[in-house]
């Protein structure tokens, strides 16, 4: 009879804290759990490589294949990284990053069926962190920190909206 009591407690809080808002802790295991999936998913040994030009003369693309399926895709510029893209087996997810000239990331998100979800990160040039919060379906929800040049304390903004991860697309594990 000694363990119903907190069983029941556990439970009961679980029931509770489901209606809840999503902690933060919440969104970035989410994260690093699906950006975890899309790497390995993507990180099959390629069959055959391709490379196309970029929007500009000095860009060209590289994609990585594995029996037909993209794994990646990475930008150059001027025979620097700039992007690099990397798809869930299915293509409906896909981890991206993007750099600046000097090699410092500019930005770091997760995308579904071409919409953001999830953290997103947002860099400025000398490497100190911008922005950072959570898109859902592209748009941001919660609470966003932004961090000012030269200002020493981050802004927050408070967005709103959806943040419960059971909202949130779900990467099958294959």
């Amino acid at each position: 009879m000694k363990l119903l009591v907190p069983t029941a407690a556990f439970f009961l809080a679980a029931a509770i804290s489901c209606n809840q808002p999503q902690t933060k802790v919440a969104h970035e295991q989410w994260f690093n759990n699906t950006k975890g999936e899309i790497l390995r998913q993507a990180s099959a040994e390629p069959d055959s490589t391709a490379y196309t030009n970029g929007d500009y003369p000095d860009q060209r693309v590289q994609l990585l294949y594995r029996e037909r399926r993209l794994l990646s895709r990475k930008l150059f510029d001027h025979d620097v990284l700039r992007l690099e893209v990397f798809f869930s087996k299915d293509g409906q997810f896909e981890f991206r990053r993007e750099y600046f000239p000097n090699g410092n990331k500019s930005y770091e998100g997760i995308r579904y069926n071409n919409a953001g979800y999830g953290i997103t990160t947002v860099w400025l040039e000398n490497g100190q962190e911008f922005t950072r919060g959570v898109l859902f379906n592209g748009n941001p929800v919660g609470e966003w920190k932004n961090f000012p040049p030269g200002s020493k304390e981050a802004v927050t903004a408070d967005y709103g909206g959806i943040t419960s991860l059971s909202e949130f697309p779900v990467l099958k594990k294959q």
